[in-house]
């Protein structure tokens, strides 16, 4: 379809009435915008292995309690335990303390958390 010579010049006048004016481009801008898309990227990366490191802490937390059952269940080892209750207290203690001293070891690479 054929456009009518005003309608052109129309069109014209109102792509130079609404284009923005004629500037520099803003640099402080687009470099706020690249860090702020770079510290995005590095707070969902982090984010993703604290939830992965809470979830294998929590699963081996879970393994050294059944653990602990499964020997506790034992009919001598609860026979003697019932004996000297301090020790199984003691025992259960010791063994909480290396699984914590375990994980909260930093990890290699820098900064450990958020």
């Amino acid at each position: 379809m054929a456009m009518i010579e005003g309608e052109e010049e129309f069109d014209r006048f109102l792509a130079r009435s609404l284009a923005p004016p004629q500037r520099a481009p803003d640099d402080r801008f687009a470099d706020r915008v690249r860090h702020r898309i770079m510290l995005d990227e590095l707070l969902r990366s982090r984010r993703a292995k604290v939830v992965e490191r809470l979830s294998v802490e929590l699963l081996s937390l879970v393994a050294l309690g059944c653990g602990l059952a499964a020997i506790g269940a034992s009919s001598e080892i609860a026979d003697s335990m019932r004996q000297v209750p301090h020790v199984a207290l003691i025992t259960i203690i010791l063994v909480f303390s290396l699984w914590v001293r375990l994980v909260a070891q930093p990890t290699r690479g820098g900064f450990s958390g958020i």
